[in-house]
């Protein structure tokens, strides 16, 4: 049986691991797809297609990114609402609860 102690370190680290990763997959795109972040941005009287990528790639990405880091200063910090948040987040996936110790099929 883990300790509460050792249960928000897990936390803190999946949440941290997750903003990386999200991080690491919105820079893989701007490197393959992007042409190392290359956006062709001039005087043309539309949106390029490569910036529009970038914006969507990186509100997609950029968006969960915050959301994890949040998540892990969140776990860090000890607020009760951070907690509750987490509770939901794992009972609404069927992972593991902390409240009950038990995992969910």
């Amino acid at each position: 049986m883990r300790s509460p102690k050792r249960e928000r370190q897990l936390q803190i680290a999946a949440f941290l691991l997750g903003g990386l990763a999200s991080l690491w997959v919105f820079h893989e795109i701007g490197i393959r797809y992007l042409r190392s972040f290359t956006l062709g941005l001039g005087n043309t009287p539309f949106i390029s297609r490569g910036y529009v990528f970038f914006l969507v790639s990186w509100t997609v990405f950029g968006t969960l990114a915050a959301l994890f880091f949040s998540g892990a200063i969140a776990a860090a910090s000890r607020q009760q609402w951070a907690s509750n948040v987490i509770e939901v987040v794992v009972a609404r996936r069927g992972w593991s609860s902390t409240r009950t110790g038990k995992a969910s099929s």
